[in-house]
């Protein structure tokens, strides 16, 4: 399931898009105290590549941002709604903690 994602840019600066947080969900807005399944996390580290072949593709620009995340079925709930918070950063003023990055098991 491909999920996309861009910053228009204009006459601005380029510009860096990340995701910074991502959790799958069974409403469409975030309700304080409700059950969430956390896909990226860790300033945009992708967790659910621990579980899967979820994977960020290569970027054919700085200002977009593909998501290729497998298809799963969260226990609680037959539909699913993915909330994401993206942040778009001057790339020469990057903060460290700043990622898009999924884990790849060797062995």
């Amino acid at each position: 399931m491909p999920i996309w994602a861009a910053v228009e840019q204009k006459s601005h600066q380029p510009m860096l898009l990340l995701m910074d947080e991502c959790v799958a969900a069974a409403t469409p807005e975030l309700q304080p105290g409700g059950q969430y399944f956390p896909l990226v996390g860790n300033q945009g580290c992708l967790l659910a590549s621990t579980w899967g072949k979820s994977k960020f593709l290569p970027r054919y620009h700085s200002s977009a941002l593909i998501l290729y995340l497998q298809t799963f079925k969260l226990a609680f709930t037959d539909e699913v709604y993915i909330h994401c918070t993206l942040e778009a950063w001057d790339p020469s003023a990057l903060a460290q903690n700043k990622k898009a990055c999924h884990i790849v098991e060797t062995g």
